[in-house]
């Protein structure tokens, strides 16, 4: 089921059809909901999940759902490609100038250099994703990626081979607030 949302979901993004319903956010509140929702998944395998979030963050403008998706991906790759007894920590932070960064840290399998750039692209799995017998549609960072585009952000990761991976995006705090969807 999961496989076909992501796919439905990418072809109505790709059409344009990404509706953003924007509120204020605190982050902060989204980040905790996030980690709430994983904690069983994370706690059958002995994963710990902890935030370090700036104090002070401004309220974002953005579509809640959609960021919510965003963390919520990230979160369920980190858990995908972290050992048992392992550790995540899901941060946000002030960015540049008016922008807040958020990312998802994992100490799992990590990211191939020559495979880092792909990652973003329709239908990649890293190599030691194929390898570590974990499945996807290859479809869930695309989705990310469109979304936080969608918001005037960006997304990009950093990792070593085996030292783990971390996800990062930033959204403009207020863009758009009185501007069109």
């Amino acid at each position: 089921i999961e496989h076909v949302s992501d796919f439905l979901d990418l072809s109505k993004i790709e059409a344009g059809h990404i509706q953003l319903v924007k509120k204020a956010v605190d982050l902060e509140l989204l980040i905790h909901e996030i980690l709430v929702e994983h904690s069983i998944q994370a706690d059958k395998r002995r994963i710990s999940l902890r935030s370090q979030i700036d104090r002070g963050l401004p309220t974002t403008w953005v579509d809640p759902r959609r960021v919510n998706q965003v963390l919520s991906n990230l979160l369920s790759n980190a858990l995908k490609f972290s050992d048992d007894g392992g550790d995540i920590e899901v941060g946000a932070s002030r960015g540049n100038g008016n922008e807040v960064k958020a990312w998802v840290k994992d100490a799992g399998i990590g990211i191939a250099s020559d495979e880092i750039g792909q990652i973003f692209e329709k239908y990649r799995q890293i190599s030691n994703g194929r390898s570590s017998g974990q499945k996807g549609t290859g479809l869930g960072l695309v989705i990310c990626k469109k979304i936080v585009e969608a918001h005037g952000g960006r997304i990009w990761a950093e990792s070593q081979e085996g030292r783990g991976a971390t996800v990062f995006f930033s959204l403009p705090v207020d863009a758009l607030r009185s501007g069109p969807n």
